[in-house]
């Protein structure tokens, strides 16, 4: 996961450069009547509000735990007793677990906010994932569908015969799965499924090949996508509009990060 967390963060800094400020500059024509911050949120005094310095890195604890525990095994000797440590905070379910912990004392209680309310919050952000988690559980039965009833094995014959790349196949597969679903979770999820008995037998770095297939499933964003229609009614934007922005944004970011993802694969 560290390997591949790495890989994907070096593909990441080009793609949201030139996706972001530098395609951003073609966007300047574009009318947006929307909010990017609701009227109907009030605001707290000062003391009410964390740090900048607090905000961030909740945020970006997770990541941060899953770093340190990629380098501690690099500056120490391994068999030291860090590296029993390094293996269990590296374990993403771990890592989201105090990363919670640290973040219920340090925006919660140290901000004098009662238990209760904290746990309110909670409540409000389980409500908001719920469908994320019905839309990961339907994607694996998809998947276990296709597998149990052999549409998979037909697939991987299918693309047996295919003379791309293992992993510009993944990407081409997952993308016309992502133009045909909409969904970014359910085509990578579908599309592992169908690719892992294809690429068993290859010599791909499994690393770039999950890359490959996350960076597919973000081409194409339109109109059976939810994000879609949640950017278009957000910004008020018109159909044209959001396929310009929207869209295209998308469709740069899963482009540029295959080109990164091949690149990477020609590095020794």
């Amino acid at each position: 996961m560290v390997k591949t967390f790495s890989y994907g963060f070096a593909i990441a800094i080009p793609a949201i450069i030139i996706a972001g400020p530098l395609f951003a500059v073609t966007l300047k024509k574009i009318n947006s009547t929307g909010l990017i911050i609701g009227d109907h949120l009030n605001d707290a005094p000062g003391d009410q509000l964390p740090g900048v310095a607090n905000s961030f890195i909740s945020s970006l604890l997770p990541i941060i735990l899953v770093g340190v525990a990629y380098l501690i095994p690099v500056l120490w000797p391994p068999g030291t007793v860090l590296t029993p440590v390094a293996n269990f905070i590296g374990e993403p379910v771990i890592a989201m677990v105090l990363t919670i912990i640290i973040a219920t004392c340090t925006l919660g209680l140290s901000m004098r906010k009662p238990v209760g309310e904290i746990m309110r919050y909670y409540t409000e952000a389980v409500k908001d994932i719920a469908m994320i988690l019905l839309i990961i559980g339907s994607a694996g039965a998809l998947k276990q569908i296709f597998i149990d009833g052999g549409a998979s094995a037909e697939i991987t014959a299918l693309l047996g015969r295919c003379s791309l790349s293992p992993l510009m196949l993944a990407w081409v597969v997952t993308a016309a799965l992502r133009l045909c679903l909409g969904s970014a979770t359910i085509a990578g999820l579908t599309a592992a499924g169908v690719l892992i008995p294809v690429t068993q037998h290859m010599p791909v770095d499994p690393n770039l090949l999950v890359l490959a297939i996350g960076a597919g499933s973000l081409f194409g964003s339109h109109v059976n996508d939810t994000a879609f229609w949640l950017c278009k009614e957000y910004f008020k934007l018109s159909m044209k509009d959001t396929f310009r922005s929207w869209t295209v944004m998308e469709s740069l970011v899963s482009v540029i990060g295959l080109g990164g993802v091949l690149l990477l694969n020609y590095i020794p």
